[in-house]
C-alpha cells in the first residue's frame, strides 16, 4: 500500500494493495477511508443539508452518484473492491456522512487540545471512520476498530499520527458502555 506518485489526472491518492492477506472488512475499511478522505480532498463532502438529512434516499443517492465518480480516479480497477466489499464500505461511508456533526463533537471530547481544524485531514478521516464504528455501528469489537485505525494510520498518515489516533479512540472506547 503506498501513496501515488502519479500526478496525472488522478485524484484517487491511494490503493488499496488488494493483498488476500488483508481480510475483506479491512479492506473495506481502507476503500471506506479512500473515499471518506477523498471527499474532504476534493472539497467535496455533502453540504449540511444532505449531512443532516432525513432523508436517507437523498443521501444514498449522493454517495452512490460519488462512489461511481470515485472508481473512475483508480488506474487499476482490480483495486476496487468487490460487490461484498463495497456493502460494508457503504454502510461505514453513509454512517460517517449520516452523523457527520456528532462524530466531530465526540472526536473533539477526546482529543484534548486539538481542535478538529487542527487534527491532520488524513488523521480526521481515520477517526472519524473509527468513531462511527466505536459509537454506532456496534458489530465489531472495540480492540478490532482502534486496531484497525492505527493500522490505517501507520500505511497512510504521518509516523507520529498512529499514537494520537489510537489516544483518542482510547479515551472514546473508555466512555462506552461496551467491553473493550
Amino acid at each position: 500500500m503506498q501513496k501515488s506518485n502519479n500526478n496525472k489526472n488522478n485524484d484517487n491518492k491511494f490503493n488499496t494493495g488488494n493483498s488476500n492477506s488483508n481480510s475483506n472488512k479491512s479492506l473495506a475499511r481502507i476503500y471506506a477511508f479512500q473515499f471518506l478522505y477523498h471527499l474532504q480532498y476534493r472539497k467535496a463532502f455533502p453540504s449540511q443539508e444532505i449531512i443532516n438529512s432525513q432523508d436517507q434516499a437523498k443521501r444514498a443517492r449522493y454517495i452512490e452518484d460519488y462512489l461511481n465518480y470515485f472508481n473512475q480516479t483508480f488506474e487499476n480497477k482490480n483495486d476496487i473492491p468487490s460487490e461484498g466489499k463495497l456493502d460494508f464500505a457503504r454502510k461505514m461511508i453513509d454512517g460517517v456522512v449520516e452523523n457527520y456533526t456528532a462524530l466531530e463533537d465526540i472526536i473533539s471530547k477526546h482529543s484534548g487540545k486539538w481542535t478538529i481544524e487542527k487534527i491532520s485531514p488524513l488523521d480526521l478521516t481515520i477517526l472519524l471512520l473509527a468513531t462511527y464504528e466505536l459509537t454506532f455501528y456496534h458489530q465489531t469489537p472495540v480492540r478490532v476498530v482502534i486496531d484497525e485505525a492505527i493500522e490505517l494510520a501507520k500505511k497512510f498518515a504521518d509516523k507520529s499520527s498512529y499514537a494520537f489516533i489510537n489516544g483518542v479512540l482510547d479515551s472514546i472506547a473508555k466512555t462506552l458502555s461496551r467491553e473493550i
